[in-house]
């Protein structure tokens, strides 16, 4: 997910002119900035707290798909994203802050099971189909945006690596019961280790 002028700016002295780079929604780990460091605090706001880095990614996906079980799958599935825009130089002249630079993120996926889990979503699940993937990520500081991250993985944000189990077992025809665990850890931050188990039922009409 890139985003476009997302970076904070600093107020400048005894004004509020940037109060609008401040996001509306964070979750947690990307590097941040106070923008009002400069005007001894005079904006005004509770937390005016805003992202030091800029945000353009670069976003490779592969996938192998062994078909010698059919109608069994087994996929692989790999995903690396690499935040091009983290300048340290630029933030440390604009926030006068240095961070270090954490810009990676990757998965690594492996599905085994039936097509209509692996397929696209205008497939029709029968009963009885099944699938279950594990998955291995590593999401450094500033490689995403927090903010759009999975809320679930580590209770959502970036600076986390961890594993997650998944299963799927369709009960009847375009219905069926989901399972996963999910545990992570934190990369480089303060210690945070959260693990989730999620048990949900769907149906398609």
């Amino acid at each position: 997910m890139a985003g476009t002028n997302v970076e904070g700016q600093s107020n400048s002295n005894f004004l509020n002119d940037f109060n609008a780079t401040i996001p509306a929604f964070r979750q947690r780990g990307n590097s941040t900035f106070n923008i009002d460091q400069l005007n001894g605090g005079n904006s005004g706001l509770a937390n005016p707290i805003a992202l030091a880095s800029q945000f353009e990614q670069i976003n490779i996906i592969g996938q192998i798909d062994f078909l010698n079980f059919d109608p069994v799958h087994v996929t692989l599935t790999g995903d690396y994203v690499k935040n091009i825009g983290f300048d340290k130089n630029e933030i440390f002249q604009r926030t006068g802050e240095i961070y270090d630079e954490e810009t990676d993120a990757y998965q690594v996926k492996l599905d085994v099971g039936t097509s209509p889990f692996l397929g696209t979503r205008h497939e029709v699940i029968n009963k009885h189909d099944w699938q279950v993937s594990l998955a291995y990520k590593r999401i450094e500081s500033d490689s995403v945006l927090d903010g759009f991250n999975d809320s679930n993985f580590r209770l959502g944000g970036t600076d986390t690596k961890g594993w997650a189990l998944i299963g799927n077992y369709a009960f009847d025809k375009n219905a069926w019961v989901g399972a996963r665990y999910l545990s992570a850890d934190t990369v480089s931050g303060f210690p945070f280790s959260v693990d989730v188990f999620l048990v949900d039922v769907n149906a398609k009409f």
